[in-house]
């Protein structure tokens, strides 16, 4: 797909900027050959070091296309001449610990330009890309860029994660591992499966919109006291590092720190923080204040379904209790409970409260707004007074609610 994209790219950009393409293509072409030549004596050196230190390897040239170029020119507002990754090479070996060793001679024999070192092995891009970058001055204070990386690193740079299980084909590995490996290095699939299901009302371009700001913005990297390493887009902060390592971590979360330091939950997290989060299965819980700076919509998905979900049972727990209330009232008044609490009879009145069905009838009930006398007038067609066991009751009832009102208003509030 690498090699597809590329090509398209060229012509594209051929048919819609042709000036400015076959002007680039002009400068390539003038240097090729000083180039071509500085690149061979480059890698003669290279492979005269590394063969004395008894290295396998293998070390090639490789050119950028003219897209890609231009790409750099404009973002980047550079100068020709000044695209350093013009003088590139590659070098592919056998293990992790060569590369490293490979990276080590070179610095020792060629000076490396500062901030250019990337090391794409020990924390992977998030389509499993690995690979160490860096920048050195050749010989005549010429710029190289340097890649070494792995023969399976190789493969999966070219030809995509799918040549991650190519490669181990023929060889003795254990599927289940494997599928864990690929899972753990591609967190993000699971990510945009979690949004899908989540947001399956969505329309197609808010879904777009949804992945687009959660895994093509910037990235930081953090990790946790463990090690393990978790990226996120800029800008996000505790909650949103929670909810990326687990679903109950974020909704058990209550506070945390960051290079054991306390900090609030907004803290927006930087590259290379260690995040220590703290829970409690007893205390805390989403809240709506949350979404105000949550980064990720991953995040803000799950708090939004737990907030739901609590406004869900909230409600139920009210009709249930607006259930009881009628009940026990329709006992008290000495009517046949189960004549009355037939759902499809009180769904029959409900419009004469300006509610739609049972359930918003029985939460109406619950918070006070419906008086439950007037339900059971319209229910039962009759009025019945409470009968003279339960009017007892009932007066004896108000008349201590009169005398703590007038103990209340004399002496304050009597506490045993």
């Amino acid at each position: 797909m690498s090699e597809i994209k590329n090509e398209l790219e060229d012509l594209s950009f051929m048919y819609l900027n042709n000036e400015e393409y076959h002007h680039i293509a002009q400068l390539v072409e003038n240097k090729k050959s000083e180039r071509d030549q500085q690149v061979e004596e480059m890698i003669e050196e290279i492979t005269k070091m590394l063969r004395k230190k008894g290295i396998k390897f293998r070390i090639f040239g490789r050119s950028k296309h003219l897209y890609s170029i231009y790409k750099k020119m404009v973002t980047k507002n550079k100068r020709f001449e000044e695209i350093l990754d013009l003088l590139a090479i590659r070098i592919v070996t056998q293990t992790e610990t060569n590369c490293y060793e490979i990276l080590g001679y070179i610095h020792s024999k060629y000076r490396p330009i500062p901030g250019r070192l990337k090391d794409y092995i020990a924390v992977p891009k998030a389509n499993m890309y690995q690979s160490l970058h860096t920048t050195v001055v050749g010989k005549g204070g010429k710029i190289f860029e340097i890649q070494i990386r792995t023969e399976e690193m190789d493969m999966v740079a070219d030809r995509g994660v799918a040549a991650h299980w190519r490669y181990k084909e023929g060889s003795k590995y254990d599927p289940k591992k494997e599928q864990k490996d690929i899972e753990a290095s591609l967190p993000w699939i699971k990510d945009v499966s979690t949004v899908n299901q989540d947001n399956a009302n969505d329309s197609a371009s808010k879904f777009m919109d949804t992945i687009a700001s959660d895994f093509f913005n910037n990235t930081v990297y953090v990790m946790t006291p463990m090690g393990r390493v978790i990226d996120l887009p800029q800008g996000s902060t505790l909650i949103d590092f929670a909810y990326r390592v687990h679903t109950d971590v974020g909704h058990s979360c209550v506070g945390g720190t960051v290079n054991d330091v306390m900090v609030p939950l907004n803290t927006e997290l930087k590259t290379g923080d260690v995040v220590n989060i703290k829970t409690s299965k007893t205390k805390g819980g989403p809240s709506e204040d949350w979404l105000k700076f949550v980064k990720t919509n991953q995040a803000k998905t799950k708090i939004k379904s737990y907030l739901q979900k609590k406004v869900n049972e909230e409600r139920k727990e009210q009709i249930e209790l607006g259930e009881k209330i009628l009940s026990t009232e329709l006992k008290r008044r000495e009517f046949n409970v189960e004549e009355y609490m037939d759902k499809k009879k009180i769904e029959q009145i409900c419009g004469q409260f300006q509610v739609n069905n049972y359930d918003e009838l029985m939460y109406g009930l619950a918070v006070k707004s419906i008086s439950v006398i007037n339900v059971i007038e319209k229910l039962t067609n009759q009025k019945r007074p409470l009968s003279e066991s339960n009017n007892e009751t009932l007066m004896k009832i108000l008349a201590n609610q009169d005398k703590r009102k007038k103990n209340v208003a004399s002496n304050g509030i009597m506490v045993e």
